[in-house]
């Protein structure tokens, strides 16, 4: 179940430059608590929550429409029957595939994403940390 949302829920932005170093004023990483954690305590709660995050895939079909463009023999264009009967009738649909993550944020399976993941998405699956792949289904968006 994938609930989407396109809210800014990052409570803090860190900023480091090019050499590695820390830009003035910035100390650590403000935890939804409010308690400031220091820098190096990052790559201990990626690892923690992690197993958290999951990768959405997401295909959408959608219909073709036949171009129209101007036709110097008139009406019917004799080739459009050739190249049909040679190459065959060209789809009508198409599938469009596109990525994006979330987070589990119940134990029963709910995940947060941003809308312009799953918008107008026709099937969704997504593939845990562990390489699992579940089908979804969009339960609610704002």
């Amino acid at each position: 179940m994938i609930l989407s949302s396109a809210l800014n829920l990052s409570p803090h932005t860190s900023a480091f430059r090019g050499d590695g170093g820390k830009e003035p004023g910035v100390e650590g990483f403000v935890n939804p608590s409010g308690k400031v954690l220091p820098i190096e305590s990052i790559p201990a709660l990626a690892k923690e929550v992690s197993p958290s995050v999951v990768n959405i895939s997401t295909t959408q079909v959608v219909r073709l429409r036949r171009p129209r463009t101007r036709n110097p023999f008139g009406r019917q264009d004799p080739f459009e029957e050739f190249f049909e009967n040679f190459f065959g009738n060209m789809p009508r649909e198409q599938k469009r595939k596109s990525l994006g993550s979330g987070f589990i944020v119940s134990e029963d399976g709910y995940i947060l994403t941003n809308n312009h993941v799953v918008q107008k998405a026709d099937e969704i699956t997504v593939t845990l940390l562990d390489k699992e792949e579940m089908v979804a289904e969009v339960v609610g968006t704002d």
